[in-house]
């Protein structure tokens, strides 16, 4: 997966983001760095899998204060196209993703679109 961030005052820089999908490929760990040198990984989760809300996989972005943009990132039990991400970074920051596949069923592996947005403000679109 690739992406790119887009920081103020500077040109594009390239991320790649890597993935381990567990046997389901409906959930699995996420990482990727960021051009500053910060590391971050956690868990993703397909919506409206058993992944999404099994113990130790849940993904509970409250747990993150993300201001008024906290409803833009709501899914619908039912959006089964949808993948989310919270990730922890080695520096202290979070970042939560979300992800559009182009096929539900394919999983991350059969492609789509998406963003990360870390609590620095910083944002990496991605396409896959």
């Amino acid at each position: 997966m690739t992406g790119e961030i887009d920081t103020a005052g500077r040109p594009p820089e390239r991320v790649t983001l890597s993935y381990v999908a567990d046997r389901t490929g409906d959930s699995g760990y996420m990482s990727f760095t960021l051009p500053s040198g910060e590391s971050f990984n956690g868990p993703y989760a397909r919506i409206g899998s058993a992944a999404a809300v099994s113990p130790g996989l849940d993904i509970n972005f409250s747990v993150v204060d993300w201001g008024e943009t906290a409803d833009e990132w709501t899914f619908g039990e039912s959006d089964s196209n949808k993948v989310v991400a919270l990730l922890q970074g080695d520096r202290g920051h979070k970042v939560r993703c979300r992800f559009t596949l182009r096929y539900a069923a394919g999983g991350l592996g059969d492609g789509g679109t998406g963003e990360c947005e870390a609590t620095t403000g910083e944002k990496v679109a991605v396409s896959f």
